[in-house]
Order: structure tokens, then sequence, then C-alpha cells
């Protein structure tokens, strides 16, 4: 018999359902969520072995919603025996059987995940102008203002380099993706809160944003590497380098999941690669050694880490070896208890409800209170969310993940912490059990999100203020969700992507294939980005992915994705529906992204996979073309031609490789310049430029305490100007100027032409407050072009 738990002190039982009394921070608040989830009794035997157990409801108490006295309430525990078999098979097993969870979900609220994408990669290239990313574009990154006033805390530092070249969108790669890049390279740490601000001082001295990177780690700078079609060495030297500061290079990376990233990251980016030949045959080893060690693992719960799955997976393709597939779904299976599959929202059920009484939405106290700590007013006014009746299964909360994190709690419906992707690709060879995976992974992402959908602690309410098309394009502190970390937006929209590409991997059964590479940690799966490799079409090699906004200028229906190719002289189009029922669909190109030719064109055809009969495109428009529910038409048209925006400069094989040349300079203690790193970066032609950075302290905030060991001066300086020069390789003079920053951090980027080969530059300094005169650095330089 469970004794229920009094309130906690100053609880006050008359606040609305969603608020808390005013004195937000104090414990009362902070606990009133946990207490009135923990509405369950737990029994559990004495001994050594832990022995079976039932969970029951508690009635009565403080936080419960039933009177304990005069009511008589009953339940039913349901005891499923399933032989011999592991946790993810039950879990399995009740989910589909008792609760009939399968795939129920389609784009009826919120259109296709397309125009979502969409939405998103509009709101992180700031197209309204609000800046409600709250980006700062000195210090290269987003404010992550929920957590910590005046903070930075990148989780991902590569993600927005590849959505900008998957998107073909110069926007995102010249203000967004590519200054992500400079600040991986130039900052020292980034696992931690990284507050450059205080309102009194500026900078602030006991958590310093220390010059003097690199911060990403050695898998990181390895993908940036690949996205810069192995034209910038610099950042495969500094990732070798970030991997060797902690362990040596005849050590192969341990075998766990961000072991066996790193190693067949590094694989991919040392192979064919005459300098580093032999790197590229001890990074196969160890990828052989850590496949082999995870074959090797029990078939027990917790032996098994899910995020092995797209490594093992891809030692399969490499090498052919089925073990490392079978070891692969063993992984991703282990994953599915993680996403919630009840209770039971059929759509056969045919139950609806009205969701959003009063068209309020959320209204998280968590939220407001912390803003309101900041100095932000108190609004305490739920999100605005249109009160309509609706099918249950659209609100459900099936097929969301609750992740780790929040002090200790669970964030619901969070994509960015381990992305649900990987149970696509996995969900191929796994028989029966792989439609239960698939079903999780498209129920995550399918006919949920019309925008960012913020970030949730614990079970929210349900709601179809998801669906909304403008859910984020408000200022951060009158949003209601637990969190909306502006951190969080990059990795999100990584894993939006990695699933329309993914979805139509799986439903064509690997015919349309593209190369992935490691994504950060903290989210996982795949990155994809046409600087990975070409991929295939049903047989036509040499297809570079392409997903740009706007592609097409009208599409009949809501209920169907896209996946977008190309190759000279050919336009690859797939179209799949998400609905249960056949769709007519026509869609109209966009001319300003693809041209096609007055005359009329032919267009290879494959419904579900199988060859049909070729159709007629005229004038862009392509159908009508029927789709079976939830089934795919892929298309390939000859003739028509991609107008890309950003690809054509990336995928330009005749711009050439840089040298390999990086130069890193530490100063005495008499010099404010500390370390000085400097490096030339390619991305493709017309996209090279010199990046400079020092980690001099700017007499702004001469409190400022660096804790940079390899940095003894404390001498601060008002203003710092790089002198440079471009040469040929002649050694005349092709450009020179200078540019001048005031402000911390000192770093300077320098576009160079394509026949530059030699760069070289000094600092200038002009010294604060107490330090006097004018300091200069010697003559530094780096070889550009070989």
């Amino acid at each position: 018999a469970a004794t229920p738990h009094p309130a906690p002190p100053g609880f006050s039982p008359s606040c609305p359902a969603q608020w808390c009394p005013s004195g937000s921070a104090s414990d009362a608040c902070q606990n009133r969520g946990w207490a009135t989830r923990a509405r369950a009794s737990l029994g559990v035997r004495h001994g050594p072995v832990a022995k079976p157990i039932l969970f029951a409801p508690v009635f009565g108490g403080w936080g419960s919603r039933v009177s304990a006295s005069g009511t008589t309430l009953q339940f039913a525990v349901a005891i499923v025996v399933n032989g011999n078999t592991t946790a993810a098979d039950a879990y399995r097993t009740v989910a589909q059987e008792v609760y009939s969870f399968g795939d129920e979900r389609d784009n009826s609220g919120t259109g296709p995940l397309n125009t979502a994408f969409e939405r998103m990669t509009d709101y992180l290239a700031d197209a309204s102008g609000s800046n409600f990313e709250q980006w700062d574009a000195l210090q290269r990154f987003s404010f992550y203002w929920m957590d910590q006033p005046n903070a930075f805390k990148p989780l991902d530092l590569v993600s927005g380099a590849a959505i900008a070249a998957l998107t073909d969108d110069p926007r995102l790669w010249n203000h967004f993706g590519l200054e992500i890049i400079r600040f991986a390279v130039s900052r020292r740490a980034s696992t931690h809160f990284l507050m450059p601000y205080r309102r009194d001082i500026g900078l602030d001295a006991a958590s310093a944003l220390e010059l003097g990177g690199p911060c990403a780690a050695a898998s990181t700078l390895a993908a940036m590497y690949l996205l810069s079609g192995r034209r910038s060495p610099a950042l495969l030297t500094l990732a070798l380098d970030q991997r060797t500061t902690t362990t040596p290079d005849t050590v192969c990376p341990p075998s766990d999941s961000a072991g066996a990233n790193e190693a067949l990251t590094f694989y991919d980016a040392v192979r064919g690669d005459a300098a580093r030949g032999t790197l590229g045959v001890f990074y196969w080893q160890c990828c052989l050694k850590i496949a082999d060690e995870t074959v090797a693992l029990p078939h027990e719960p917790g032996a098994n880490d899910p995020a092995m799955t797209d490594f093992l997976l891809g030692m399969q393709r490499r090498t052919g070896n089925q073990s490392y597939g079978v070891a692969a779904r063993r992984a991703i299976s282990s994953s599915e208890q993680r996403y919630q599959a009840f209770p039971s929202a059929t759509r056969a059920s045919g139950a609806t409800e009205t969701f959003d009484h009063g068209n309020r939405s959320f209204d998280y106290w968590w939220t407001h209170g912390r803003w309101a700590d900041y100095g932000w007013p108190r609004t305490g006014v739920p999100m605005h969310a249109p009160e309509q009746g609706a099918p249950t299964w659209r609100a459900s909360h099936n097929g969301l993940k609750v992740a780790g994190g929040g002090g200790g709690g669970g964030w619901l419906g969070t994509v960015l912490i381990g992305s649900p992707v990987p149970m696509l690709r996995a969900a191929a060879g796994m028989n029966a059990s792989g439609t239960f995976a698939q079903a999780l992974a498209r129920a995550s992402l399918v006919g949920r999100f019309g925008h960012f959908p913020g970030d949730f602690q614990g079970k929210p309410m349900h709601t179809l203020g998801w669906e909304q098309p403008d859910w984020a394009e408000h200022p951060l502190p009158y949003l209601g969700q637990t969190t909306w970390n502006t951190g969080h937006f990059w990795p999100s929209a990584g894993v939006v992507a990695e699933f329309l590409v993914a979805d139509a991997i799986d439903r064509s059964s690997s015919r349309i294939w593209f190369p992935g590479v490691a994504a950060p940690a903290v989210r996982g799966g795949l990155l994809y980005s046409p600087a990975f490799g070409t991929g295939t079409w049903y047989g036509d090699r040499n297809v570079s992915i392409w997903l740009p906004n706007g592609l097409f200028a009208e599409l009949s229906s809501g209920q169907v994705h896209w996946v977008a190719g190309y190759r000279e002289g050919t336009l690859y189009v797939a179209l799949l529906s998400q609905s249960f029922e056949a769709v007519t669909i026509t869609a109209r190109l966009n001319p300003g992204l693809v041209k096609f030719p007055l005359a009329p064109c032919t267009a290879r055809v494959w419904l579900d996979n199988a060859p049909s009969p070729p159709i007629t495109v005229i004038d862009g428009v392509l159908g009508p073309v029927q789709i079976p529910p939830k089934g795919m038409v892929a298309l390939a048209i000859d003739g028509f031609e991609a107008r890309p925006r950003l690809q054509h400069l990336m995928l330009d094989h005749s711009a050439p490789r840089l040298a390999d040349s990086l130069t890193t300079t530490d100063h005495p203690a008499s010099s404010p310049f500390g370390r000085v790193l400097g490096m030339a970066l390619s991305f493709g032609t017309n996209l090279t430029s010199a990046y400079v950075v020092t980690s001099a302290n700017s007499s702004l905030w001469r409190d400022l305490i660096l804790k940079d060991s390899r940095r003894a001066s404390s001498i601060t300086i008002a203003a710092c100007s790089l002198v440079y020069s471009v040469f040929d390789g002649d050694g005349a003079t092709l450009s020179s100027g200078n540019v001048t920053a005031v402000r911390f951090p000192f770093d300077f980027t320098v576009s160079l032409p394509m026949n530059a080969a030699r760069f070289n530059w000094t600092l200038y300094g002009i010294g604060g407050p107490g330090s006097g005169g004018e300091f200069e650095t010697a003559l530094l330089g780096i070889n550009v072009f070989s």
C-alpha cells in the first residue's frame, strides 16, 4: 500500500494546470512536474535477483485528479508471456498485438515534410530578417538562451554546412554553414556552455570563449574535410592532430559507437590519399576490428548500442559480410523500447477528439520561468493553435522517443538526440520485425511537424500545434515549449533531411542510393551531401543528390514527399506517397531551377520499383501519375538539366586541391597575439578563402582570464588589423589589403582567386588601456594551391 505524498512546501493547488505559482525558481515549482507523473506503486522483492514486478495506479494524494474517498476504480494488468525471447521481442509483441501499433500516419494536418523542411531552412537562413534564431554573426553561432543567458552551446558543427550543400542554398552556405566551420576550427572548447558575454563587463571571465581551436571532434573535422571534396587538407591535418592529442595514431579508436564512426570516417577521408596511404590501411584494419568485436557481443539487453547501426551497415556494404548486417539489426532493435507505442491510437478505430480548446496550446512553467529569470516579462500566454476536431492518431505521442537529458528527465519528441532514421535503414533485413522498425521511424516524423517542433520535458499535452506552419516564427521568450534551444535547430533539420533521403532508399530497396557520412554523436545517423560522392538511381550512376527549396512550382497533393537528383542531361525525381489511399498527382517543376526543352521529353518510370511505361513530360509538367497507397513513383527525365545555385561550384572537378599548408604560431608573453592559426579552405570553384585567427584578448573585456595554458600573455589590444598580400605561382601580386577588427574575436577571412599560390600576412595590434603602444607579428604565410 502506497502512502500518498504530501504536497511540496509552497505548492498552490489552485494554480492552472500548466503554469507554476509565483516564485517559479522555488523547489516546489521545479519538483511539480516530476511529482504529478509519479502516480505508480512499485514493489520489488528482496534478494540477489530482481523479481517480476507489476505497476499499478495510485489513487488519491496531492497529485491525483481522483478523490480518494467514496470512489471505486478498476484497472487491469495484461501479462504477456512470450517464450524464450528478448525484451525487444516482447516490447514489439505488446506494441503490435496488444496496442495494434503500426504505420498509422499520413500528411493530413501538416502537408509534405519537404515543405516543413523548407520552412526550417528558411528559418535557419533568416529569410524573414527577424533573426528568431538569435544568430550572432561575430561569434558565428546562435545564443543558447534557454539554459544560460548569453550562452553558446554548439551541439552540431557540421550539419549546417551539409544541409546548405544538400539544399543547394548559397544563403545557408555563405552566412551560416561556412561560418560554423570557422567557429569549429577557431574555438578551443564546445563541450560546455560557452558564455562570451556578461551584462556588466561583456565577456564572461569564468567561462571564456577561448580561441586557438579546433573545438570540433576529430571525426567531425574529418567529415568537414570530406565535405570540402577532399580539397582542404588543413581540415584533415587538424582532424589527425585532434585525434593524436589523446590517442597515438598507432592505436585504434575504442570499440564503441564514437570510435567506430571515427574509424570509418577517417578511413573514407584518407583512402586513396597517396601521402597518407598507410593510414588508410590502418583505419580499415581498425574498422574490421571494431566490427568483429561488435558481432561477438552477447545477444542480451544493454550489450548492443543502437548508435553502432550505421557503422555496421556501412561495413556490410563495403565487405559483403552479412554478419555485420545481422549485428546492425540486433543493435537497432534494442532502441525500439525507447519509442512510445501505446496507448492504442489507430486509424481503424475512427476515434476523434477536439484538440487545443479555446485556441490554446502549450504554456510550460519552465519555459516562461526561465525567461523571467533572465529579465524577460513573464507572459503566461499559451501558444496559439486553432481548436479543431481531428482523428486521435494525429495528436498521438506514439512513435515519439523519450530521450535522456534535462536534469535526469526525459525529452519526448526530441528527434535530435539519437536520430530515428537508422531504424529505417536497418529494417530491410529484419523480416516481419522490420515493419515495426519502419513504423516507429515514420511515426517519429511523418505528419507531425509543420516547422521546428521544439523540445518537451516529460509528457506534453496532446495538441495539433506542432502542425502549424508558423510554429517557430516568434521571438523565443514567447514560445511555450519546455525549451527552444537554438543549438538544437541544425541537428533537428539534419534529421528531417536524413529521413527524406533514407525513406527513398528504403522504399526503393536501395535501387536509389546515396552515400552518407556519420553525423555528430548527439544526433547520430548520417549526413547526406553531394560532396560525399555520387549515388545511383535504378542502375544510372553518377547521380548527385539535390533537395533545393522550391523545386516544384506546383505539387497537387500534400500527401507526397520528394527526393531529387541529377547528372548531366538527366533530372531524377522520386515521389513518395504517405497516403493510405491511391493518389493521383500532377507536379510542375520550377523553371528557375530546372531547364527543360520546348519539345516534349520522355521520362523513364518505376512504380513501386517495377519498370513502368514511360510518360511524356511537356513544359516541365509531370503527370498526372497515380501512386498506389504508401507507394512510390521514380522518374528519370532525359533532356532536363538541373540549374544548381551552389552545387555546380562544389562539384566542379576542375577546382584544384589546396596545398597541405597549415601554420600555427605561438607568441611569447611580451606579445598580445598568443596563438595565431592560419589556413586556406576550399569547397569548390570560387569557394576558397584564407582564414586567420589570433587568441589575442580584447581590452573591451580586460577582466577576461583566458585559461589557455599555451598562451602566457595577458596584454590586451583595442583593435587588430590583418595586412595581407596574395601571390600567384610566379610571385606576382594578385591582390593586397587590410582588414581591421575592433571586437573579440579577432579573426579574418580573405577570399582567394583560383590562381592564388601564396598568402602572406602580418597582424598589427593597438594596445589597450594599460598596455600602450602598438604590436605586430612577424611576416606569416601559407601556400594556397600547389
